[in-house]
């Protein structure tokens, strides 16, 4: 039965530096609210709570003991109190109680003063929560009862000020707090010990994100959440910096993330939660937060870890800590250093003795080059004779399990030898081990090594802990959590003109043989607004997590252009692996580059002077028009300010300040060029060439070029032929001097650019078109026309009967395909390509990758790397496509055929190599008849055996040219689907194939008797020396011997001297004074090739 204390009739929120600590946290209400609720804290007969009231001390007594669940003990209590002060009789058994169960000491030596009608300060009220979770004056004294409620989470800084009087509200706080704290030596909070029900927010969300040093992130949430879905790093995204770690704490609902790189202090940044979820939601948001580390990092605890090893808790991470910053009892250390976390483990060389002991900590240095004051601490060591154990083994993934081991272990025995499982009777080994604290450690395995998906039996060994102690050998079962999140696109981000950066929310598919690889271009498509493809000449990977994916464009990105990037079919590293959320999204490219002032065109009418200027980017419209950015150089010798010139005035002329207008006096001198200063684009950039003299143009060296972007837009530009822009006046220029022929629905002139959009398509080629300009209807800035320029009226033609060229950035499409004349030839199918305009060079390894080929009737669809592809003559525009009849397994069929979508090798002939278009719909052939052709084949194939068996078979080529036969045309007749022909076939191929086989046998047999007598004749009689020595091998062959014959010794005349072991034949007595002759018998074998011959061996005497 639930338990409602009326508890903190004292209660009340503390504090400012605790503030509403636990308000969000729980339903959004406030401590003193909640508390209230459940019945545990109530107000005055108006409801009133009374938060700003102080508390006191006697009844601080009466709430420890309903935080106790003895307030009815305490109530009735008869025993006495040294306590002289005690002015309620009310309080009198309450105090008397609490003195002897040693919950309070009084305010005095000598026990006489309790401190009654005093209010009870904060320390004094996290004291007295401290013995209601369980820790009582011998383990936790006054002094140090910040720190102890630190360690716990009732407070967030030891350093505060606690001697200031409690609030109601401050004690609803810490209040709240202990009831959700772990009871000391149980794993129940001080709630579920009363059977008390804290409320929760009934919707999830993200509380905070902090981070108050440079290597971590605090993220609070306002509920408990999964614990798996909180520490999987792929549910985190931070901008540019990786996350290494992520360690959940239960009781106050917080992640610690790690970052692997340091946080830059005071920069804004922004975290992404993705996939943290309860049971009721998934969170998917953005929060944006400060790094902001202001204080020296501090020790928290520092605790012996048996004989050879103390642990050090920081108060943040430490930067590159080392054995020479610490001194145990006055010596500096000699040892090693191991750092995890905000945990420093100081591991000596030699054994630190047992009993009490002193760590001086020197300067050490956090991420932001903060350095802690040298401080003195008093640790315990004990002997340690207990071996660790696995206490806890978990698998989050498939391929990742994390270990928790019983106390602190020595992170030089775990390694990735230390956890296996097994697969049959094969062990298989992570890939990784990263220790994430002290006792706790996550071992990465590859995705073809990892777990099962059912329930798996883990085998863990060979761990110590800083005492030597080694854990037995453990076995832990474990049930993987299988990830079935699908990679997202994090973001994409345009580095350069040319790079473009992914990330993704999780690890990916960088196989470069695997079609779903995030290293595959074809994975990714950008366009322009055209739909023009832009071509991809690389990516890679571009950091150690698989997550970020660097993008090389084989053309520079144009700032002026709308681009959208589309990523589909890259899975993630699982070994099931998840395929990603398709992502399609607008390129930023505005602001990649600086702007340049590119253009300078200057007219002069006695003493007043006209500048026009032209820059390469939309400009910021407050700096353009601002005469202090703006440099005059006079006279081709001096430089003035505009501002300073009399009469100076600046017009912005086109909206977007791409053209400004510079008008003012000079008395008998003139302008020679311009300087821009402090101008700005729209994104901020300030100019490529500030404060450059830019000088006028020079007209004579014009340069116009068209080139058509879509089949329906052709863009001209004018400039100089050292690339500067010539702006054109919109509002003098005339639509009707650009014409073409097809009919226009528009033309647009923005700065020295004119696009004429098209209601009629162009030709492919778009040089098959015509394009004329007339000059004498196209006007500079300056007023100046065009026609004058160029010293010509005549039109400028380009395209067909031009003598201009038309620039092509059409991509080529497939038109057609053979749909009456597709056959088979050979052992393919060919079938014939028509594209729109001519192709470059054909290169059939690669080019057959851009094709979708589908045979309609096949289970299969032909392998493309088993296409060919080749020029058909002369017509460029057309392509021979040869399918091999062995990938078809129909006997009739037609093809689908097209581009794929995200086409990267086939290109026109033009200059740009324009990428083909897809094909949509697919192009259909005829039926091809592949049943008869292969019935031809076969018959071919068994006539060819027949052949091939009536040839000489005693010589070996024939041999196995015949043999050969027999394969193929068994193979051919088994492709075939006519029962009669095919039984017709076999059995001629087995009247064959018996000739074969039986020239076969004759062969080998000839062959074997052949063997078997060149190897007898390399056995002759043999003389032994004088020198060979007992037990010495007497070799009777002559040259190498032929493995593959059998050879046998038996000794017929001598077995005194000789002997046969082994095969081998041995000399077993020396000859004393005269010559010993014996035989030795040597038979041969090989098949059923059998010889023998009979070999004298003399034994020379030794005298």
């Amino acid at each position: 039965m639930k338990k409602t204390l009326s508890l903190l009739l004292v209660l009340a929120m503390v504090l400012t530096s605790f503030t509403a600590v636990f308000a969000a946290d729980e339903t959004e209400k406030t401590p003193g609210e909640i508390l209230q609720e459940i019945g545990v804290l109530k107000g005055n007969a108006e409801g009133d709570l009374m938060l700003k009231k102080e508390v006191s001390r006697q009844d601080m007594i009466v709430l420890l003991s309903r935080l106790l669940g003895q307030e009815d003990e305490a109530k009735a209590f008869t025993g006495e109190t040294t306590f002289k002060d005690i002015e309620d009789p009310y309080y009198v058994p309450y105090i008397a109680w609490a003195q002897a169960n040693e919950l309070t000491n009084g305010v005095a030596e000598g026990g006489e003063a309790f401190g009654f009608g005093r209010s009870v300060t904060q320390q004094e009220v996290l004291a007295f929560l401290l013995r209601a979770l369980g820790y009582g004056f011998d383990e936790v004294e006054f002094e140090n009862v910040a720190a102890k409620a630190a360690e716990l989470k009732l407070i967030d800084d030891a350093k505060a000020d606690l001697t200031v009087a409690s609030t109601r509200e401050v004690l609803a706080e810490l209040s709240l707090k202990a009831l959700k704290t772990k009871v000391k030596d149980s794993d129940k909070t001080l709630a579920e010990k009363l059977e008390l029900t804290l409320p929760e927010a009934s919707k999830l969300e993200v509380k905070e994100v902090a981070a108050d040093n440079l290597k971590e992130v605090k993220v609070v949430f306002n509920k408990s959440v999964d614990e798996e879905s909180a520490v999987d790093l792929n549910n985190y995204d931070l901008e540019d910096e990786d996350i290494e770690d992520a360690v959940y704490t239960a009781e106050d609902h917080t992640v610690i993330l790690t970052v692997k790189d340091e946080l830059e202090n005071k920069e804004d940044y922004t975290l992404t939660i993705d996939g943290v979820k309860d049971d009721k939601t998934v969170l998917d948001v953005s929060k944006d937060f400060t790094a902001l580390d202001n204080a020296v990092p501090e020790v928290v605890e520092v605790v012996g870890l048996g004989t050879k090893a103390v642990k050090v808790v920081m108060s943040e991470p430490i930067n590159g800590a080392k054995a020479s910053s610490f001194k145990i009892d006055g010596k500096t250390v000699s040892g090693t250093i191991q750092a995890a976390g905000r945990d420093i483990i100081v591991k000596t060389y030699s054994a630190i003795s047992v009993g009490d002991h002193e760590l001086t900590v020197g300067q050490l240095k956090d991420y932001n080059e903060f350095k802690s004051v040298e401080s003195k601490h008093s640790f315990t060591v004990v002997e340690d004779k207990d071996a660790p154990e696995v206490s806890d083994a978990v698998a989050t993934a498939l391929e990742r399990v994390v270990l928790t081991f019983s106390e602190d272990v020595d992170s030089t025995t775990v390694n990735t030898k230390t956890v296996y499982w097994k697969n049959g009777s094969t062990k298989v080994y992570p890939e990784e081990v990263k220790r994430l604290a002290g006792n706790k450690y996550a071992f990465t395995f590859e995705a073809d090594d990892a777990l099962p998906v059912y329930e798996t039996t883990l085998y863990i060994t060979g761990v110590k802990d800083y005492s030597g102690n080694t854990m037995a050998d453990a076995e832990k079962a474990v049930k993987p959590s299988i990830d079935d999140s699908r990679p997202v696109v994090r973001s994409v981000d345009v580095d350069d003109s040319k790079t473009i950066i992914v990330k993704f929310s999780k690890p990916v598919n960088t196989d470069a043989d695997d079609k779903a690889s995030a290293t595959n271009p074809n994975n990714y498509k950008i366009t322009d607004s055209d739909d023009n493809k832009q071509a991809i000449s690389g990516i890679k990977v571009d950091d150690s997590s698989n997550k970020v994916m660097k993008i090389t464009l084989g053309k520079a990105l144009d700032e002026t252009e709308d681009y959208t990037i589309k990523i589909s079919g890259i899975k993630d590293r699982n070994k099931y692996a998840n395929y990603m959320v398709d992502y399609t999204e607008s390129l930023g490219v505005k602001g990649i580059n600086s702007p340049e002032l590119t253009g300078v065109a200057i007219k002069n009418s006695g003493d007043d002077h006209t500048i026009y200027l032209y820059f390469s980017k939309d400009m910021d419209l407050d700096t353009v028009s601002n005469a202090e950015n703006y440099l005059v150089e006079i006279d081709g010798t001096s430089n003035k300010l505009l501002s300073a010139i009399k009469g100076s005035e600046v017009e912005v002329v086109t909206s977007n300040g791409r053209t400004v207008k510079l008008t003012f006096e000079l008395e008998d001198k003139d302008p020679t060029g311009v300087a821009g200063l402090g101008l700005k684009d729209t994104s901020g950039n300030t100019l490529k060439n500030y404060g450059k003299i830019v000088k006028p143009v020079e007209y004579k060296d014009v340069k116009i070029s068209a080139t058509a972007k879509s089949k329906t837009k052709i863009v001209v530009e004018f400039k100089t032929t050292d690339e500067t822009k010539l702006a054109l006046d919109p509002e003098k220029t005339k639509e009707s001097a650009f014409m073409t022929d097809k009919t226009q629905d528009d033309v647009t002139i923005n700065e020295n650019k004119v696009t004429i959009t098209l209601a009629k398509d162009l030709n492919a080629d778009p040089n098959d078109n015509t394009l004329t300009i007339d000059p004498t209807n196209v006007y500079l800035y300056n007023e100046t026309k065009l026609s004058d320029v160029l010293k010509t009226t005549n039109e400028i033609k380009f395209g067909k009967n031009g003598s201009n060229k038309i620039g092509d950035e059409i991509s080529p499409s497939l038109i057609g395909v053979d749909d009456v004349d597709a056959k088979v030839n050979g052992e393919n199918v060919d079938i014939v390509l028509t594209f729109d305009e001519n192709l470059a060079a054909v290169n059939s390894a690669t080019w057959r990758s851009d094709l979708i080929v589908e045979a309609v009737n096949a289970t299969d669809d032909p392998d493309n790397s088993k296409l060919e592809l080749a020029a058909v003559g002369t017509d460029a525009k057309q392509l021979i496509l040869s399918v091999p009849i062995s990938q078809i397994d129909a006997e009739e069929t037609a093809f689908l055929i097209g581009v794929k979508e995200n086409a990267r090798f086939i290109t026109d002939a033009s200059t740009n190599l324009n990428l083909a278009d897809e094909t949509d719909p697919l192009l259909r052939t005829n039926v091809v008849k592949i049943e008869e052709t292969r019935e031809e084949k076969a018959e071919a194939a068994v006539k060819a055996l027949e052949d091939a068996a009536k040839e000489d078979l005693k010589l070996e080529a024939k041999l196995v040219a015949a043999e050969k036969a027999v394969t193929d045309a068994k193979d051919a007749v088994a492709k075939i689907s006519d029962a009669d022909l095919k039984t017709k076939l076999t059995a001629r191929i087995t009247t064959a194939e018996k000739i074969v086989t039986d020239a076969r046998a004759a062969f080998n047999k000839k062959a074997d008797e052949d063997a078997v007598v060149a190897e007898a004749a390399k056995y002759n009689d043999t003389e032994v020396p004088n020198t060979v020595e007992i037990g010495d091998e007497i070799t009777l062959i002559t040259g190498e011997p032929n493995k593959d014959v059998k050879v046998s010794l038996e000794v017929i005349d001598g077995n005194d001297y000789l002997q046969v072991v082994d095969g081998k034949l041995i000399l077993k007595r020396v000859a004393k004074g005269t010559d010993f002759i014996g035989k030795v018998k040597v038979s041969f074998e090989k098949g059923e090739a059998k010889d023998s011959k009979d070999i004298t061996v003399t034994i020379k005497a030794q005298q």
